[in-house]
């Protein structure tokens, strides 16, 4: 597979009273981080500067015009990569990305700003900076704003800290890992339904058990909505870890399959040597 590189420009815009836009894509419409939060920005065009390019973006996704707006680079340190298909060719390739961040700041309140939604983000919203726990964030975004002060870190209960990974991942490395698919006994995996491995909205921090969900799905409709719409034609990844298989992807298709009385799943072993190919990127 061929391998190209990307610059991405995105933007912190803040209006006078310190709030920042937010936006949101189209959950219905699936892909990555569909249902997250993040900042709005796109791909630098072979012809442009970083600069015309984050200005033709912002107008493009969110209706503001920042011809006349200051705006500073504050952090590039983000990269990444994911698989996709140019749209010109069909080819299938790795895109590598590299992330540069810039403020923008307008001189107006935010109930002040006029904003348009996209068809690359149909929710936009002013959030107050102390509030931004409060919100699914994308991976992504979580880290920049963590890097930038933002947000605190907080820390994972004692069961997290004791039996999940001492390491962050990312899942679309791990799908793009070359690893054979096998059967295993469901039982080997449904300890995870008692640990609380889930988040609740809107500020949540591993407290929900997923058997709670199994078993009260009136009670967290949006997670069992998301455990049935899960696809289970794809198998779950999973890590041999502290001695026992560790989910790194797959829960939500554990938890439909559990409920569909499966006996066994479609599992895909990542060898611990692969944790340098799917550690997240700073």
């Amino acid at each position: 597979m061929r391998t190209i590189h990307r610059t991405v420009v995105s933007a912190l815009i803040f209006s006078k009273d310190a709030k920042l836009l937010m936006g949101m894509k189209d959950p219905s419409a699936g892909g990555v981080y569909a249902d997250c939060w993040h900042i709005p920005g796109g791909g630098v065009d072979e012809d442009e500067t970083q600069e015309v390019a984050l200005r033709r973006e912002l107008l493009e996704e969110v209706g503001i015009d920042t011809n006349d707006c200051k705006v500073t680079l504050t952090d590039n340190q983000g990269t990444g990569e994911t698989e996709k298909t140019l749209k010109d060719t069909g080819e299938q390739v790795l895109c590598k990305m590299q992330f540069n961040v810039y403020r923008v700041d307008i001189d107006k309140d935010a109930v002040d700003i006029e904003t348009k939604t996209s068809d690359d983000l149909v929710k936009l919203e002013w959030v107050n900076l102390k509030r931004l726990n409060e919100y699914k964030l994308t991976p992504p975004s979580a880290t920049l704003f963590k890097r930038l002060g933002y947000i605190q870190r907080r820390t994972p209960p004692q069961i997290i800290q004791e039996v999940g990974f001492d390491f962050s991942w990312d899942e679309s490395k791990v799908w793009q890992l070359d690893l054979p698919t096998e059967d295993m006994p469901i039982e080997e995996l449904t300890w995870h339904f008692d640990t609380p491995f889930l988040w609740s909205k809107p500020n949540g921090f591993y407290d929900i058990n997923p058997r709670w969900i199994l078993e009260q799905p009136n009670t967290y409709p949006e997670e069992y909505e998301r455990t049935m719409q899960a696809d289970t034609t794809y198998p779950i990844d999973i890590m041999f870890w502290r001695g026992k298989w560790l989910i790194l992807d797959g829960l939500h298709r554990l938890m439909k399959q559990s409920l569909e009385d499966k006996r066994t799943v479609k599992v895909r072993k990542v060898p611990e040597a692969a944790i340098p190919k799917i550690k997240k990127s700073a």
